[in-house]
Parts: structure tokens; sequence; C-alpha cells
């Protein structure tokens, strides 16, 4: 572990290493528009969230509506990759292209932003950690050692994790309603008409996950 700057509370941590950190209350990750190895970038960011006993939150930021369910399956397939154990994770997308303010607006005392090293952004390509570094009022902690790359393979788990979920509550609610039917009780319609309602609900409330 070591400290680049003590007045910014800002430290670079390998992705191997184990960090001794002090607990704080919620984890803010901001998500690259490029992302590394899933499963190694979720790994480190359970492991910090374990270590601090904090919840998480994914951000993503997009200027452009043609990017934007991309980036909402990139983000729900990492919030679900972290949520076990006793660690939660949430995710957002803001709409807009400073970092620095839409990390900002979302940062409350006790929080702790979390970034990745390799991410460049603006004109001059500065790392996303020097440019939110200096306007930050709270812990930056640096993720180093990762290569980013396309998340081509991360879009396409995001796919099958959604038509999985299609699939399972079709065929849940289709097995359902046979039974509701072959009980041929005078509630019959009625709980036909609510397990629909109840399967489209759910459907619509996946589907809005995803895109």
């Amino acid at each position: 572990m070591t400290q680049l700057n003590s007045a910014n509370h800002s430290i670079s941590l390998p992705f191997d290493a184990r960090s001794d950190i002090e607990p704080v209350r919620r984890l803010i990750v901001p998500v690259p528009s490029c992302a590394a190895d899933l499963t190694c970038v979720t790994q480190k960011v359970w492991n910090l969230a374990d270590s601090t006993g904090a919840s998480i939150q994914f951000l993503g930021l997009c200027n452009d509506k043609s990017q934007e369910s991309s980036l909402r399956r990139t983000l729900v397939t990492m919030a679900a990759m972290v949520n076990y154990d006793h660690v939660s994770a949430q995710t957002e997308v803001i709409f807009g292209t400073d970092w620095v303010k839409a990390v900002k607006s979302r940062c409350q005392p006790g929080d702790m932003v979390v970034c990745f090293d390799h991410e460049q952004y603006g004109v001059h390509k500065k790392p996303l950690p020097e440019i939110l570094q200096p306007d930050l009022d709270v812990p930056l902690y640096i993720l180093t050692g990762f290569n980013l790359q396309n998340n081509s393979k991360l879009r396409w788990m995001a796919q099958a994790a959604a038509w999985i979920g299609f699939i399972v509550l079709a065929l849940g609610f289709s097995m359902l309603q046979v039974k509701i039917i072959l009980l041929d009780t005078t509630w019959t319609i009625l709980l036909e008409l609510l397990t629909t309602a109840v399967e489209f609900w759910l459907i619509l409330l996946w589907n809005h996950l995803f895109i």
C-alpha cells in the first residue's frame, strides 16, 4: 500500500494487495467505459467492502442514449456479482460528461471513492483518479494492476442474464397458472388474472434493470 497524498487521503492499492482500511459507510465506484476482467474487478471491490463494512454504489456516466442500455447492463451485472454475504450493492446511471461533478454530487460524509488507475478522460486524457483527487472531500482509493479491455464479454454476460431471467419468469408463471386451472375452483379466473398481472409487473421490473 503506497500513500500518494495524505492531504487528500489518496491511496494506491495493487490489485492483489490485502488492505488495512478503516471502516467506511459506502464505496462509490465510478465504472469506466471499458472494464477489466469482470471477476477480478468485482472481487477486489467486494474485498474492500468486506474489509471496511461498506455498501457499494456503482456509478456510470453517460451522455449518449444509445449507450445507456449497455452501461446499465454492465452496472447490474457487476452489482449482482458482489451482492452476497453481508455486502450489498446498488447502481446508478448519471447523464453528463463531468465525472467530478457526478461523483461529488453522490458523495456523503463516511463515503470512500474507489477508482481504477488506467482509464483516461478529457481532452488531455488524464487518469480518472488524477481528475477526481483535487476536488474530493472524501478518501480516494486507486485500484492498480488492471489491464482495461473491451467489455464485449461483459455485455454478453449481461444479455445472457436478462434472457435467463425472462425465461425463468415465463416458465415459472406458466407452471403456476396450469396448477391454478387444475384446481378448478370459483377463484380460478381471479387467480389467473392476478398471476398474469404479477407476471407482467415482474417482467417490466426485470426489463427496467437491463435497459
